[in-house]
């Protein structure tokens, strides 16, 4: 969904996840030919939200927050944002407006309405179902178009869905190691 020229991207969220996410996004588009092993990448925390955000291409969440953290007024044209913390009712990372100018994509509708970053904006009327362009895996199968153009907004709502996960995971493991790119990491506790 990012543009092919996509710099660095700010993660708004720790835990876990935050510290995966950096090397995961870096599978996938033509910047892994420019950080095959990550040497210059540089993780800087910061409580000062809108120096992280504005400017970034690429911008990813990762928060339980109960209203906006990311503000309209951030995120130019061109950016793309993965929404991935909020996934449950009330929860909401993005200013309202951020959904309003973009394209968005969720990874499963009936998830993403209830509980995905969408869900206080549909509730509050602010944008309806139809604003939402598909389903991630349309785009993906080439069945639907992603980004449009360069100066386009993109969000991905993604609650997570356990069985597309399962069933991505192995073929983006096998490109990876196909590319000589990535970390081996075991994702969960045991």
């Amino acid at each position: 969904m990012c543009r092919c020229d996509a710099g660095g991207e700010p993660h708004l969220g720790g835990g876990p996840g935050a510290r995966r996410a950096p090397g995961l996004l870096d599978l996938v588009g033509p910047r892994q030919r420019q950080r095959p092993k990550f040497p210059h990448l540089t993780i800087e925390g910061s409580i000062d939200l809108e120096r992280a955000v504005r400017g970034a291409d690429v911008v990813v969440t990762g928060t339980h927050a109960r209203g906006w953290i990311v503000d309209d007024a951030w995120i130019e044209p061109g950016t793309h944002v993965a929404a991935l913390g909020a996934d449950l009712e009330g929860e909401q990372e993005l200013h309202p407006a951020i959904l309003q100018r973009a394209r968005i994509f969720v990874d499963d509708i009936r998830q993403c309405v209830p509980d995905g970053e969408i869900n206080v904006a549909l509730r509050e009327g602010l944008i309806a179902e139809s604003d939402v362009a598909g389903e991630i895996g349309k785009v993906i199968c080439g069945e639907l178009e992603g980004r449009q153009s360069d100066e386009q907004i993109t969000v991905f709502d993604s609650t997570g869905i356990a069985l597309q996960d399962s069933a991505t995971v192995p073929l983006e493991v096998e490109r990876a190691v196909a590319a000589g790119v990535g970390t081996d990491e075991k994702m969960i506790s045991t």
